[in-house]
């Protein structure tokens, strides 16, 4: 029975959550830079070391016993917590947030960090998490920016890139979450 994905996907869930209390409690994350009482930073340092830590133990090539039970929780439930409050933190409403450049910076190291992986070590599940997030990053600030050039151009220029987007995902799914299969 311990050798199943959902119990080890349960784990995961339980070492995220207990790792994100002990940076809260770190007196409230300061040393770590989580410095307001939001737990949404919280939860971004607490996906990200994981994220980390798997992705350095996959490097090396080293597998634990058991690691691969927990890979699958990793992979799905810390990237796509993680490139979610990213994508939430580092959204361009959000730019007069004190943490805002540092999300933005953490951003784009998850995807270079992961593009990486994906590209020489085989962590392919968490690459197609943030390339999918990165792109509709980069939409958000297109829409951001050509919103306060009028409505007119905003619906020309959001149009022309959902039709490009549409066209890159029709000649590589595989580089983005297409199906969580």
């Amino acid at each position: 029975m311990y050798q199943s994905n959902i119990f080890g996907l349960f784990a995961v869930a339980a070492f995220v959550a207990s790792t994100g209390f002990v940076v809260y409690q770190i007196n409230h994350g300061i040393p770590l830079g989580v410095e307001k009482e939001e737990l949404l930073p919280v939860v971004i340092l607490a996906n990200f070391i994981t994220l980390l830590v798997y992705g350095l133990i996959s490097i090396t090539g080293y597998q634990p016993h058991g690691l691969e039970y927990f890979a699958t929780g990793i992979e799905y439930l810390c990237s796509l917590a993680l490139s979610i409050c990213l994508l939430i933190a580092a959204s361009p409403w959000f730019k007069d947030d004190l943490d805002f450049s540092t999300h933005v910076g953490l951003m784009i190291l998850s995807f270079v960090l992961a593009l990486i992986g994906s590209t020489f070590y085989g962590l392919s599940t968490i690459s197609a998490f943030f390339n999918t997030i990165m792109v509709l990053w980069a939409l958000e600030w297109v829409g951001y920016y050509s919103y306060s050039a009028g409505f007119i151009w905003f619906t020309i220029i959001l149009g022309a890139l959902l039709f490009a987007l549409a066209l890159g995902l029709e000649q590589y799914p595989q580089f983005f979450v297409s199906s969580l299969v």
